[in-house]
């Protein structure tokens, strides 16, 4: 796990323990200060810990050099080798894989990367997004079951743009980052989430339970969710085969990504692309607003 993400993790619990010590009754709270100070000290702990562990090279915090496979036809993914050869980032292999020759179907292909990226170590994959339609590209990041891989999508020719932070530096390959939802931080991001948003429900049920159209399922929900059985946010109808079944596999939800569009027309074609973005970009702020949008929904019947 990258350092921002420990940062972030620890400032995530403070805020969700002062909100909690906002909640005690006067005689049970201790002094805030403490709190800050604790803060401070795992920041501190978090930063030297892990640069001494960097140091010695433990297992786990080796910086390993980069295995990449570029998705593309053969002239296209030696450009992006070549911008690649510019930046200043650490490669052990670069291998390639024409599309053409991994299949006939979506399906078929997915499965081939997959194995390939199995076989040669691949800690990075590289989609070539002038060679490969949107769709494969959203069906290999959803449906590959490797939670530690980088994925990234590199644009045409026509608007590659090579960046630097430094006018002394190369520049390195600008590309787009996709937070899958199976990733090892977003599967942790995803129940830190449900859980803490839990609490903070069953502490201000008093209140919420007057707005929910089910008061009764709204505290068999917050349960559900608390213990991991539930996620508050899940797949629009994951019952439909067709519409999920290339989709990382997660819990079902007690809203979905259908809630923020309610109005909007709904069809198979709709709910697939929901789904498919909604795991392909995922991001906590995403299930808060979704939470936000359906707050009044939150007693409602797992979807």
């Amino acid at each position: 796990m990258k350092e921002w993400k420990a940062i972030r993790g620890a400032l995530w619990g403070t805020g969700i323990i002062l909100i909690l010590y906002a909640l005690l009754p006067e005689e049970y709270r201790f002094s805030r200060a403490l709190i800050l100070i604790g803060t401070l000290w795992v920041l501190l702990a978090i930063t030297v810990v892990r640069q001494v562990l960097r140091l010695f090279r433990a297992d786990g915090f080796k910086k390993d050099k980069l295995r990449i496979l570029i998705i593309g036809k053969e002239e296209e993914c030696k450009r992006v080798h070549s911008l690649l050869d510019k930046t200043a980032i650490s490669i052990e292999t670069v291998r390639y894989l024409d599309p053409e020759e991994s299949g006939s179907s979506n399906d078929s292909m997915v499965y081939t990367w997959g194995e390939m990226m199995t076989v040669y170590n691949i800690n990075e994959v590289i989609f070539c997004a002038k060679d490969l339609s949107t769709q494969l590209i959203m069906d290999a990041m959803s449906s590959i079951p490797h939670p530690e891989l980088e994925f990234k999508i590199a644009p045409p020719e026509s608007w590659a743009v090579i960046g630097s932070n430094s006018i002394h530096t190369s520049g390195s390959l600008y590309v787009i980052d996709v937070h899958a939802i199976n990733t090892t931080p977003n599967i942790r991001s995803k129940r830190i989430l449900d859980l803490g948003s839990s609490l903070l429900l069953l502490a201000f049920s008093p209140v919420l339970m007057c707005i929910q159209k089910n008061p009764l399922r709204y505290f068999s929900n917050i349960l559900n969710v608390a213990i991991g059985r539930r996620s508050w946010v899940g797949y629009a109808h994951p019952e439909a085969e067709k519409v999920s079944q290339r989709l990382p596999r997660i819990k079902k939800g007690i809203l979905s990504p259908l809630s923020m569009s309610e109005n909007a027309p709904v069809n198979s074609e709709i709910i697939s692309n929901l789904n498919s973005t909604y795991a392909r970009d995922y991001s906590a702020i995403t299930d808060l607003r979704i939470i936000w949008k359906g707050i009044r929904d939150l007693g409602r019947k797992s979807v």
